[in-house]
């Protein structure tokens, strides 16, 4: 998802640029892979003089809600993000002096702002908190820690353990191990607000102003406002670059040589798979299939089957569904450098087939599993074939279970998904 995220940003770039805008893409992760994962500088004037504002871009390709706490480099990790990030400045090329200059006094300044990247499945915000609510958390913590950092710098070095004190305290009560409530994290955050109030107005240090600064439209295909920015900036990333960037991968490569990805999406979106990076097999698999064994994000095992596809052995249910049951019972120790723990799970691409056919099939399988739920419960029926709406999939479905009653202690028929019941 970063690669697809890094293209985005090359969109981005390309669009502003027609409008006579600067923007630079740089690479702000550091060894262990921390840091921001990506960052933007975007340049502009302010009268005769050239600035910069520095734009941290995360990226969240999670299948459910992403709250405060899956931001770590924005937050808990800042400081050590922010270290890593004026280490690449330094080696960063850039067009001119003047922008080493401007992106420099941007870091100094703590200019930044913030671009959050998701993926199809992602929502950004829980039950409890919205999509903003989650951005000015974040904003809220950053402040704290920059208003810590103007207090250091005026306070006598003797006294530098009281701003260390507080910085700690906050960034172990957000730590994401500790599982704090929202209300608890709220309650830290007050607590630090408080305590840096009380250290700053002896001194004269102004704290509580800092905002994100706003920054340019996300959406590099929307119509441009030469007076528009934006504050806390949430964007989509385009499916087409999603697909593109896991072909790029040496997984993809089997995948994308060997089968069709739009299968694989589809599982994506119904929960089978976990997006993210995917580890395959290069060689086929070695109980007789000739298909490359694949494993999502999270190590789950599954071998993609697309019976009736031009070119395929003729279609034949029960040699199909006998097929299926036997990588079903496969059990693979690691699919490429990925440890697996789970036995193999068949998806079953059925949009070649005919309504009649994956009857045929169904039946077929409850069959060859000799009424065994579990490994009828691995086997995942995907993609109907394209001239079925979703209500006549699973209208199909439901006549298919009138038909033979058997079926109806082993399956049921959800999210256009043959599940196995246990």
């Amino acid at each position: 998802m970063e690669v697809a995220s890094a293209e985005f940003i090359k969109q981005q770039i390309a669009e502003h640029a027609k409008h006579g805008r600067e923007v630079i893409q740089i690479d702000a992760k550091h060894r262990g892979n921390a840091g921001f994962d990506n960052v933007k500088i975007e340049f502009y004037r302010e009268g005769r003089a050239l600035r910069a504002r520095i734009i941290q871009v995360e990226v969240k390709d999670y299948s459910g809600h992403v709250g405060f706490s899956a931001f770590t480099a924005n937050a808990v990790n800042l400081p050590s993000s922010i270290e890593s990030l004026g280490e690449v400045l330094k080696v960063q090329s850039f067009p001119s002096p003047a922008h080493r200059r401007a992106a420099t006094e941007a870091l100094r300044a703590r200019r930044f702002g913030i671009e959050v990247h998701t993926g199809p499945t992602t929502t950004l915000g829980t039950a409890m908190t919205s999509q903003r609510g989650v951005l000015a958390k974040i904003e809220r913590v950053q402040r704290i820690l920059f208003d810590l950092e103007r207090i250091e710098a005026a306070l006598p070095a003797r006294r530098g353990s009281e701003v260390t004190a507080i910085r700690d305290n906050l960034l172990r009560a957000i730590h994401p191990d500790n599982q704090r409530s929202e209300v608890s994290i709220l309650r830290a955050m007050k607590v630090a607000e408080g305590k840096v109030s009380r250290l700053a107005a002896p001194m004269g240090v102004e704290v509580g102003e800092w905002r994100f600064a706003p920054g340019l439209n996300p959406d590099p295909k929307a119509a441009f406002d030469p007076m528009a920015t934006f504050d806390l900036r949430v964007a989509h990333v385009p499916q087409p670059l999603i697909d593109a960037a896991k072909l790029a991968s040496p997984a993809g490569r089997v995948i994308g040589q060997n089968f069709d990805i739009h299968p694989l999406r589809l599982a994506e979106r119904q929960g089978i798979l976990t997006p993210g990076r995917y580890h395959a097999e290069a060689a086929p698999t070695t109980f007789g299939d000739g298909l490359h064994i694949i494993a999502d994000s999270t190590g789950k095992p599954v071998v993609l089957n697309q019976p009736g596809r031009p070119g395929s052995a003729v279609f034949d249910p029960r040699i199909e569904a006998q097929r299926l049951i036997r990588q079903a019972r496969h059990q693979p120790t690691s699919v490429g450098k990925q440890a697996v723990n789970q036995p193999l799970s068949p998806l079953v691409d059925v949009s070649h087939l005919t309504p009649a056919q994956i009857e045929s099939l169904t039946v077929e399988l409850v069959t060859a599993a000799g009424g065994n739920p579990s490994l009828l419960g691995q086997i995942r029926l995907i993609a109907p074939p394209a001239t079925m709406t979703p209500k006549a999939w699973g209208a199909m479905f439901a006549t298919i279970a009138a038909r033979n009653r058997n079926l109806s202690r082993y399956l049921s028929f959800k999210h256009s998904v043959i599940v196995g019941q246990p």
